[in-house]
């Protein structure tokens, strides 16, 4: 008898094998062979057993790296580590012919889940728009305007600098003083998260985006 699975990345229809649910909540056994996991994933090389990512783990706990008390704060050098790790464990070629007949389209959505959570949480931008998604229902996206008319003025101020620059050290310069005010915001995000200023994170979040609009375009014209 076949269950189905509805995951974010799709439905999947699994063999009976696969009858016994995985939890993050539960002890990190594999629930078919008892053996311990290498990983948060519902994933055992031991025994072949293979099941799709539970919806409600976090990227965090699909990367399997440590949950802080400000969830902003990343160890990008560990991070890296444990996506290698994590990824080496659900690679689709390891799962050719193993896990039942879907082990390896399985496999395959495990892989691109990993690759999702590793993306967002590398990138501060999407980091934050992730944390105030899941912690306070908030969006922090392109259609989302600011009411902040100073900063505005400010920005359109650099990008008609932007537009003007024809010199390699005019660009460089831009990019510098943007580069700066990109750091100023990320830090200015991470201490509104850890004090759950969500509204506040929200705004710097959105300003962040401005200066990396600007920075992608001032990388086009460098190149």
């Amino acid at each position: 008898m076949l269950r189905i699975f509805k995951q974010r990345c799709g439905t999947l229809r699994l063999p009976s094998g696969h009858s016994r649910l995985y939890s993050t909540r539960q002890p990190r056994n594999c629930p078919k062979c008892g053996t311990p996991l290498p990983s948060a994933l519902p994933t055992c090389l031991a025994c072949s057993y293979i099941a799709p990512i539970p919806p409600e783990m976090s990227h965090e706990e699909i990367l399997d790296i440590p949950q802080s008390s400000n969830p902003f704060k990343v160890d990008l050098k560990a991070m890296k580590q444990k996506f290698r790790q994590v990824q080496s464990i659900c690679h689709p070629d390891k799962w050719s012919g193993r896990g039942g007949p879907q082990g390896s389209q399985i496999a395959a959505h495990q892989s691109a889940q990993i690759n999702t959570a590793y993306t967002v949480l590398l990138d501060p931008v999407l980091r934050s728009q992730y944390i105030l998604s899941r912690r306070a229902g908030l969006d922090a996206d392109e259609t989302d305007k600011l009411e902040d008319h100073e900063f505005l003025m400010e920005v359109m101020d650099a990008r008609e600098e932007l537009q003007t620059a024809t010199e390699p050290h005019e660009l460089e310069s831009i990019r510098q003083r943007n580069k700066e005010r990109f750091q100023t915001l990320v830090g200015e995000i991470e201490r509104c998260i850890g004090e759950q200023d969500w509204q506040g994170a929200r705004e710097a979040t959105l300003k962040l985006k401005y200066w990396e609009s600007l920075e992608n375009a001032a990388r086009d014209l460098a190149h």
